[in-house]
């Protein structure tokens, strides 16, 4: 079965993984109860899903072109625009217009140039005056956390895939990675089963948190040897999902399967032989943007219906912000994400 064609669902499932984070945040963003799925949040699981898949894509990045320069070029070029694009916004536009404090009291507190670290993906969640009597309070965007996780792994992956070998059809490479995968699988359970109070801040970011996103990348990385592609069965994996459902998600069996079944599910859907989906979001992914923009949005409008007492169903209210955020997401994919990559894809011709 050929698994390394152009045609996959890769698209339509990280528009889904935005759409799981969305959802989840809006329990804690308009004070609802949380959806859960497997024992954790529904947006825990979306970040997974966006992990596993930033894995695969990456690991076949830098198998398709290893030169060090064009391959950070192509990582810069992608996170980055947008990242700096939306913060701005946030603290320059928009926080100034909701925040509680007057433009100068606003401009002069060290709370706008610290949120301006998140250009250098260092996570910075607050605007003077801004949120404060929202649910959920303080916070501009919850998203950002996993983006400085993220560009670890840009540059761990091909260190990884360099010291596994270049031909990942040996034995040896795939080992290789499989190893470091499984270690750090185990380290993820250890800290979440038995010492969930395990912290270790660096760069603003909790090492153990990332822990706890690091082995699905892996994960990813794995699914780009043909030895695993070879296995990918939609049917088995439905059939997985149903037997794991039945297991008690607490327990140490449950962990070590969620690993297996949830990637080996997502993959299995990704990379079928037909892809139904294949289509979708062919010419404008805007799952970056969405993931981007959420948080945001979805405490803006939280924050205006609360203050204009405009009560709305939690389903409608995601639903509504959901709308918003994907306009947003196509503006920030047309004028800011897309230029850029045309720009890289310039830049590139000449390294």
């Amino acid at each position: 079965m050929a698994r390394e064609k152009r045609d996959n669902n890769f698209n339509i499932i990280r528009f889904v993984a935005a759409i799981m984070v969305m959802a989840g945040h809006m329990a804690y963003i308009g004070g609802y109860t949380l959806p859960t799925l497997w024992g954790e949040g529904i947006q825990a699981l979306g970040v997974k899903i966006f992990f596993l898949i930033g894995g695969f894509l990456i690991a076949k990045s830098w198998e398709s072109d290893s030169n060090p320069v064009r391959y950070m070029t192509k990582r810069v070029f992608r996170i980055f625009p947008a990242l700096i694009a939306f913060t701005l916004v946030a603290a320059y536009v928009i926080g100034p217009i909701l925040s509680t404090l007057t433009i100068n009291e606003y401009f002069q507190s060290p709370l706008v140039r610290n949120y301006l670290r998140n250009i250098l993906l260092f996570p910075a969640y607050s605007l003077p005056g801004v949120f404060e009597t929202n649910p959920y309070p303080n916070a501009v965007n919850g998203s950002l956390w996993t983006l400085p996780i993220e560009f670890a792994m840009y540059i761990l992956v091909p260190i990884i895939l360099i010291l596994a070998g270049k031909k990942k059809e040996k034995r040896y490479s795939f080992a290789f990675v499989s190893v470091i995968t499984v270690v750090l699988c185990c380290l993820q359970m250890v800290k979440l089963l038995y010492h969930p109070e395990w912290r270790c801040v660096i760069y603003g970011t909790d090492i153990w948190a990332a822990m706890e996103l690091i082995p699905w990348y892996l994960i990813g990385v794995l699914f780009t040897f043909p030895c695993m592609q070879k296995l990918l069965n939609i049917q088995v994996s439905i059939l997985a999902v149903f037997l794991l459902s039945c297991l008690n998600p607490g327990s140490l069996t449950f962990c070590i399967l969620k690993y297996v079944t949830f990637s080996y599910t997502i993959f299995s859907f990704a990379l079928v032989e037909k892809p139904t989906f294949a289509k979708c979001f062919s010419q404008a992914d805007i799952s970056y943007g969405l993931y981007l923009y959420g948080f945001f949005v979805q405490q803006i409008v939280v924050y205006l219906f609360n203050k204009s007492s405009i009560v709305i169903g939690e389903i409608w209210l995601l639903v509504f912000c959901i709308g918003i955020t994907c306009i947003i997401a196509l503006l920030s994919f047309l004028c800011v994400e897309k230029p850029m990559q045309q720009l890289s894809k310039k830049i590139l011709v000449r390294l």
